[in-house]
């Protein structure tokens, strides 16, 4: 599997080319080794309830193909697996024929000239669009597939569309139990808005009546009965069970205006059987003009009519997927524009010791989780007195692939705050900076998540007056490390970035205090007793002079390791010969003694080290300005398993930061950038 750009109807594949030659040499139909033809591929945790046999759809029926009279939402019903919210997913896909084409390209098929055992398709995996390849062997029982299939005995699109998308996750059994709100993402690169009816905004029909316009996708569902995975109820609906909205019209119906919803199963039977059903006296009553305006079929074909307001009461939860700009279509450039959303992406991750700084009730850590600020200039058009709608998507990586190795998501969620012109008159905040800990500390949350969930993504839609706001993503915990993708649409353009602190120093010195004039003193004749002749000391004997004076004893952590010494020769070591003179070692001692205070300050409990989240603050006091990048990096190399800091550490991160930032200004030419030689770099890097 491999990630691929563009949207086009036919994507290039360099694999399956290289397949479809390989056939066409020998003969040989394609064999998929990374997801073969056996019960690993089914089950990770359940037992094989029946004896499959894997069979290519030649075997299967007399005429395969990949579509049989094209792609219809009627095709599609569902198998053994507990895979409903996958299948209503496609039976909305199967009405865009743009999106399909993008997810099953039309370069294969059973025909001579393009079978060769091998299919691929297109899936969007956190904001990339990945090829899978598989074989076509599928699972059945007495001859038939087991898991999903189409109406028609010969094609077969479902069928390897969902083997694909297994692969994706190590088994078919990792699709059981899901939500629609992934399928759709995954088959559009859209973002899912889910919401509960009981607590729906007011104007949740002209928000799906605008989602259709936008060629967004819709989905609804009931949750299930105890102790029942499906059950169906005496309304005919099915609970535990995922839907597809197929259309949501205003219409007028015996003189009256009525709001309708049009939905399907993905069974393809078990229909609603209330008001508006297909045999309901309502239905039977209209003439054929209204008969036309819903695009009426009377088939058990699994799709219905029902009013919004049974619609409400009925079901429990709706999710809509709105469509990224690429993905929609129009007859004209302005049509186009009023469908398109305006959309943000930041990729970050939070990590151990650095950037997880977990929920704000983490007061001394919150400050640290990535912050991506927004700035929303122009009110929605339709809406000019109540401001700009801003959705957010927070999405976590590897979440359902990972189902497979036991490894559950993390409780995710975010913070909106407004940045006030008032507080960056009083703060002189610098733009572009991140947000300090004493400003989450003294305001409140503009917006918030939904709640702290573990899922794949958290999403909220809000209503925002035009002005300056940040996004802080986080886990629920502190110092718990994920990847992941904080997604923002818009109906208007907006500013925004991810905020950080420069990479920068700025030498600073203190001068010593008269204890540290007296312990220089000592330690002066301790350097002539252990140099000798030549007046150096080189790093093993610098060890045991730093270890044997009382200056350090004040940090309980104070004894230097031989690594650290090395690095502290190496700082001051310009020709590279492994030892300090006197001068260069009184450079040193004026800067072991800034860094000694620095620590002290931050170890209050004197246990001998901090927090490594303070550390970035606590090289700001040496002259250090880190990115969160770089200072994560600092932390993952030198805090320990507690993600603590101790004196021994701080001082060797001190000095190789002095030593890079010095080299790197030695060896940066007219326009700032670093100009070394492939020599000379491995020297700076081996030696330091």
């Amino acid at each position: 599997m491999a990630p691929a750009h563009g949207s086009s109807n036919k994507q290039d594949s360099a694999l399956l080319d290289e397949i479809k030659k390989n056939h066409k040499k020998t003969g040989d139909l394609f064999v998929d080794k990374d997801f073969p033809a056996n019960d690993a591929s089914l089950y990770f945790e359940e037992t094989p309830p029946m004896e499959f046999k894997w069979m290519r759809p030649k075997d299967i029926a007399p005429n395969p193909q990949l579509f049989d009279a094209g792609a219809d939402r009627s095709d599609i019903e569902q198998g053994y697996l507990g895979d409903c919210w996958l299948l209503a997913s496609l039976s909305c896909l199967s009405m865009r024929p743009k999106l399909l084409s993008r997810v099953v390209p039309s370069d294969q098929g059973f025909d001579k000239a393009n079978y060769c055992g091998a299919f691929h398709f297109y899936f969007w995996r956190a904001g990339e669009w990945m090829e899978v390849i598989v074989d076509d062997q599928l699972p059945t029982h007495n001859g038939k597939l087991v898991f999903t299939h189409s109406k028609s005995v010969n094609e077969f699109w479902t069928a390897l569309v969902e083997k694909a998308y297994a692969k994706i996750f190590g088994t078919f059994e990792a699709l059981k139990g899901g939500n629609m709100a992934e399928a759709m993402e995954d088959f559009t690169g859209g973002l899912t808005e889910p919401y509960e009816l009981n607590d729906a905004p007011k104007h949740l029909f002209k928000l799906m009546e605008h989602a259709f316009e936008r060629d967004s996708m819709i989905g609804c569902s009931i949750p299930p009965q105890p102790g029942v995975v499906e059950a169906e109820l005496q309304s005919g609906l099915i609970a535990g069970h995922a839907y597809s909205v197929t259309a949501v019209k205003k219409v007028t119906l015996r003189g009256q205006e009525m709001h309708m919803v049009r939905i399907r199963n993905p069974w393809g039977n078990s229909e609603w059987n209330g008001p508006w059903s297909d045999d309901s006296p309502e239905m039977k009553g209209l003439s054929d003009k209204e008969r036309q305006a819903l695009e009426l079929k009377k088939e058990d074909d699994g799709e219905f009519w029902m009013s919004f307001k049974d619609f409400k009461q009925h079901y429990t939860t709706i999710e809509i997927c709105n469509m990224s700009p690429d993905a929609v279509t129009g007859e004209s450039a302005a049509e186009l524009a009023k469908k398109k959303w305006v959309t943000t992406v930041e990729h970050k991750a939070w990590i151990k010791g650095s950037t997880a700084g977990g929920c704000r009730n983490n007061k001394e850590t919150f400050h640290k989780n990535p912050q991506v600020f927004v700035r929303l200039d122009e009110a929605d058009d339709d809406d000019k007195d109540e401001g700009c709608t801003l959705i957010v998507a927070l999405y976590q990586k590897g979440t359902r692939t990972g189902r497979s190795l036991g490894k559950k998501p993390l409780t995710i969620g975010f913070a909106i705050y407004e940045i006030s012109e008032e507080y960056k008159k009083k703060s002189g905040y610098v733009a572009g900076t991140d947000l300090e800990k004493k400003f989450f500390l003294t305001r409140k949350m503009t917006e918030k998540s939904p709640s702290y969930i573990n899922s794949r993504e958290i999403v909220g839609r809000y209503k925002l007056k035009p002005g300056d706001y940040v996004i802080v993503p986080s886990t629920f915990e502190a110092n718990e490390q994920g990847n992941f993708m904080l997604r923002i649409y818009t109906e208007k353009k907006i500013e925004s970035q991810a905020l950080d602190q420069p990479t920068d120093y700025k030498p600073t010195t203190k001068p010593l205090t008269s204890t540290e004039k007296g312990q220089y003193d000592d330690l002066k004749k301790k350097f002539a007793q252990i140099a000798g002749e030549d007046m150096e000391v080189d790093a093993f004997e610098l060890e045991e002079m730093m270890n044997s004076t009382d200056a350090l004893k004040e940090v309980k952590t104070g004894n230097f390791s031989i690594d650290a010494c090395r690095t502290m020769v190496a700082i001051y070591d310009s020709d590279m010969s492994g030892k300090l003179g006197f001068q260069e070692f009184s450079e040193l001692w004026v800067y072991i003694c800034m860094c000694k205070k620095v620590f002290i300050e931050y170890d209050q409990d004197k246990s001998g080290s901090f927090s490594s989240f303070e550390l970035q603050d606590a090289l700001k006091y040496l002259g250090y300005s880190l990115d969160s990048m770089t200072f994560s990096c600092v932390v993952t190399r030198y805090a320990n398993r507690q993600n603590q800091i101790d004196f021994n550490d701080f001082v060797m991160i001190a000095c190789k930061l002095r030593s890079t930032f010095e080299r790197f200004d030695a060896n940066k030419n007219g326009k700032g950038k670093g100009e070394v030689d492939l020599k000379h770099w491995v020297q700076l890097n081996m030696y330091s």
